[in-house]
């Protein structure tokens, strides 16, 4: 709501075409690729990506993780929204690592699941905590697979759940996305899905 509040008091530039108004404006957000890939995983029945990890997506991604502008995660989850408008699912979010959010001040996952669970009228439910704090920017996918084992604990009752809907910033190897999935079907969910605003093409 203070977001909401500031943007309009103080409304941000475009970072495309320095139209005021939002960080990246109706117009320019049809300029954001549309994801030819697709990931698939044992422990996440479906996963969609709003668009690439590239140029405005990339900015925006770079803006809410490290300018610690809070408001990018409002226009991320609103793009999101538009291009995967899931229902029928309860939401929850990808636990950041404990270092990287204390650092922040925030979870940038958990903003943009509330946002996205307030525009599509969704429950968001906190449903993961993180055990470790190593942080996978670099890794490569077996040392992101080894870092992540036993990295996840369930809060809560995931198993109260039929459909879940697990979202993320960023997917690139995927290995996070799975190890969180793995850990709520583990808990007795037999269904997740995942959704996340940008897709690497590594």
């Amino acid at each position: 709501m203070i977001e909401h509040i500031i943007s309009f008091i103080a409304p941000h530039a475009c970072i495309s075409c320095k139209k005021e108004g939002d960080l990246l404006c109706y117009g320019c957000r049809s300029s954001l690729s549309h994801p030819k890939e697709t990931m698939t995983f044992s422990s996440i029945y479906t996963v969609s990506a709003a668009t690439i990890y590239e140029d405005n997506a990339k900015e925006l991604i770079g803006r809410l993780k490290f300018e610690r502008s809070k408001s990018a995660a409002l226009t991320i989850a609103a793009i999101m929204a538009e291009r995967l408008p899931m229902t029928g699912m309860v939401v929850t979010h990808v636990p950041t690592a404990t270092s990287r959010a204390r650092a922040r001040g925030y979870d940038q996952a958990a903003l943009i699941a509330r946002e996205y669970a307030r525009l599509r009228h969704l429950y968001y439910v906190p449903l993961l905590s993180r055990l470790g704090h190593e942080r996978q920017v670099g890794a490569g996918r077996t040392e992101r697979r080894r870092q992540l084992i036993g990295s996840f604990r369930t809060k809560g009752n995931p198993a109260a759940f039929p459909s879940i809907l697990l979202i993320d910033d960023v997917i690139t190897t995927g290995s996070t996305l799975a190890a969180a999935a793995a850990t709520l079907k583990q808990a007795g969910n037999a269904r997740v899905h995942a959704a996340v605003f940008a897709m690497s093409r590594k």
